[in-house]
Formats: structure tokens, C-alpha cells, sequence
């Protein structure tokens, strides 16, 4: 899966999220704004990350980025808005960029989910700074 960051605002950052496979259908994505790697407060540096299966305390069946430098428990898993997250990233199916948020994350979180129990597990994040 490749992410490309496209909006780095107060709120939060969104990016677009492609599958491996070309003719996937696009999702958005929504992480908490960079704040120099912050647990819990900032998105993820960029980079490339390994994928795996999660199962813990309160997200079940949901994706984990594993070797976060200074990170842990970065998960995949729905969410609608910035304060949903903490230090994750949610997916949506479309995004309103003034508002800083995703919609419809539980049915683009399914999709990631299908992409992922389909051999795409690893994580390509970039960014397009403007």
C-alpha cells in the first residue's frame, strides 16, 4: 500500500491510500498533524513499515504498523476525525479537507482490510509538501 500525504494542516494530515494492486479504488486517509514524532500527538515520520495483524485490550482485527522509530501500538482502524486518533491513521472513503476528516472509515477500513488478507502488507508513506 502506498501513502501519499497531500494536506498538512493545524488539524490533522490527509493523504490518499493505494493497493499494490493498480486497479484499486483510492481511499483517503486522516493522522493526527506532525508533531516531531510525539506519542499518542503526532503522524508517523515517513518511511516504509511492515504490516501485521492486531489484537489487543480495545482495536480486535485491526492492522499494525510494526518498527515505528520511538513508536509503538500505530495502528490502521476507522475513525472520522483528527481527535479520534492517537497517533494512527483512520481511512475513509472520502475526505472534506476544510473540516479535516474522513468518511465513511468503517467501509474503507474494510477495503484495506481485503488488500491486506491479500498479501499487501507493507506501508509506503511520502509526502507532497506545498
Amino acid at each position: 500500500m502506498i501513502l501519499t500525504r497531500f494536506a498538512y494542516l493545524a488539524q490533522g494530515t490527509l493523504g490518499r491510500l493505494h493497493s499494490a494492486d493498480p486497479g484499486a479504488v483510492q481511499l483517503y486517509t486522516l493522522e493526527r498533524p506532525w508533531q516531531g514524532n510525539a506519542p499518542y500527538l503526532s503522524c508517523i515520520p515517513e518511511g516504509v513499515y511492515q504490516l501485521a495483524p492486531h489484537h489487543g485490550a480495545h482495536w480486535v482485527n485491526v492492522i499494525e504498523l510494526l518498527d515505528v522509530a520511538g513508536r509503538s501500538s500505530i495502528l490502521i482502524h476507522p475513525a472520522n476525525k483528527p481527535v479520534e486518533l492517537q497517533g494512527c491513521i483512520a481511512p475513509g472513503l472520502s475526505c472534506d479537507v476544510g473540516l479535516c476528516e474522513v468518511r465513511q472509515s468503517v467501509d474503507a477500513f474494510k477495503k484495506i482490510m481485503a488488500w491486506f488478507d491479500s498479501g499487501d502488507r507493507q506501508l509506503t508513506i511520502t509526502g507532497v509538501r506545498t
